[in-house]
């Protein structure tokens, strides 16, 4: 029985671990990244003070490929609300990311965050990722795939509404 206590807490601590986090308005930072073409840019500027939902992934990741087509059909709803939807490639290399980008025809904002410096900085470990952004630059919501809670969270950075109580 002993054996089974540290694995039943491993167990435990990693389910927790995978639960979507509800951060306090945390900040963005200054991580610089690429854009597919190679410029350094910071996440801040993508986002040009729009509420914007930013969704972590990889090119290897089959998750984040079912995540394609709603994120380009989102891209465009939230671009006539005044919001932005940015993609970040995370742990691979940019001439990688922009090729894959290219053809497989992501027409939404693409940035490349190559060492992993941008999703450590937030403390994200895995993708997908759905980040929601305020105007502020303030992660407001932060989870795993794309899903209704996620869109909730960013209708309510879009409209203005306070947050439902947790």
């Amino acid at each position: 029985m002993l054996r089974r206590v540290p694995l039943l807490a491993t167990l435990l601590l990693a389910a927790c671990a995978t639960a979507p986090a509800h951060p306090a308005a945390t900040p963005l930072g200054s991580v610089n990244l690429l854009t597919l073409d190679g410029k350094p840019t910071q996440i801040k500027d993508a986002l040009g003070g729009r509420p914007a939902l930013v969704s972590l992934w990889a090119t290897w990741c089959e998750a984040c490929a079912g995540e394609f087509e709603p994120l380009a059909r989102l891209s465009g709803r939230a671009g006539s609300l005044g919001a932005v939807v940015v993609a970040v490639a995370v742990g691979e290399p940019r001439a990688k990311v922009a090729e894959f980008v290219k053809l497989h025809q992501l027409g939404y904002a693409q940035l490349v965050d190559e060492q992993f410096h941008f999703a450590d900085s937030l403390g994200q470990k895995r993708v997908p990722a759905t980040l929601v952004v305020d105007r502020d630059g303030k992660v407001v919501y932060a989870g795993g795939v794309l899903d209704e809670t996620a869109l909730s969270a960013l209708e309510r950075v879009i409209t203005g509404r306070p947050s439902a109580s947790r």
